[in-house]
């Protein structure tokens, strides 16, 4: 189901499990900080990802999906945000920051608080939650690779 027609190329859609087509694609610093943090394969992420997420969204560029993301309960209306995307996201980088920021409250509508780790690898990514909104705080050494990552959190 169409949520939202972003422009001729581009939809938001509710999150499905086909769309974990998108893995083969996913940007490297995606896959680095899945691996870097987890361990896990990107496929394996990405299928729990989805299956986890309450509420979850996929936007599809040209009709394939470029980004998915979503929230994840964690406990008492505190959330864990994700996204993965492929380089897809830098043909429209002006209406993904736009849109985003419209985006947030759709994910936050079930939580007080949203939280993940990122990458300090992750430069771009942590920009736009910055720009978002959400308090990135001092990276520290985590994850299974012995990464630096920050804390990144939002709250209502």
């Amino acid at each position: 189901m169409t949520i939202k027609k972003m422009n001729n190329d581009i939809q938001l859609v509710e999150l499905e499990a086909k769309h974990a087509a998108i893995t083969p694609y996913l940007r490297s610093a995606d896959v680095q900080e899945i691996q870097a943090f987890s361990g896990i394969s990107p496929a394996v992420a990405v299928a729990f990802s989805i299956a986890q997420s309450r509420p979850g969204f996929c936007i599809l560029y040209k009709k394939k999906p470029a980004v998915i993301f979503g929230a994840a309960p964690i406990e008492n209306r505190k959330g864990c945000i994700w996204l993965l995307g492929t380089d897809e996201i830098y043909n429209y980088p002006i209406t993904f920051y736009r849109e985003s920021k419209k985006i947030l409250p759709l994910l936050m509508q079930d939580y007080n608080y949203l939280e993940n780790y990122v990458d300090a690898r992750n430069v771009l990514s942590l920009r736009w939650l910055k720009w978002l909104g959400f308090t990135v705080k001092d990276a520290q050494i985590m994850g299974v690779e012995n990464k630096l990552f920050h804390h990144v959190f939002i709250g209502k």
